[in-house]
């Protein structure tokens, strides 16, 4: 998520990359990081859902692609987008 513009929210991507207007999309809180007490790595841990969203239309070309996406469920608090992450809702 990069912004907000009225009701719709921005995501960076749009038609070039695939996406197609109406399609869902989960957003989830970034899962923690925390270190394999086993191997020494760090492991991303799964981020929590807290909203759908469904894309409406798109605006700009190429790299500066953004969709626009209208708040289906949950709850996007505008000052904390940079923990957020979008991702494609897995098909059942």
């Amino acid at each position: 998520m990069i912004g907000q513009q009225g009701s719709l929210w921005m995501m960076t991507g749009g038609q070039s990359q695939g996406l197609k207007t109406d399609e869902l999309f989960d957003v989830l809180k970034e899962g923690e990081t925390v270190k394999n007490p086993q191997t020494g790595l760090l492991i991303t841990l799964p981020g929590e859902k807290i909203a759908t969203i469904k894309v409406k239309s798109f605006i700009g070309k190429g790299s500066n692609e953004l969709s626009l996406c209208e708040l289906v469920s949950g709850t996007i608090n505008p000052k904390q987008l940079s923990g957020l992450v979008v991702q494609e809702q897995k098909k059942a």
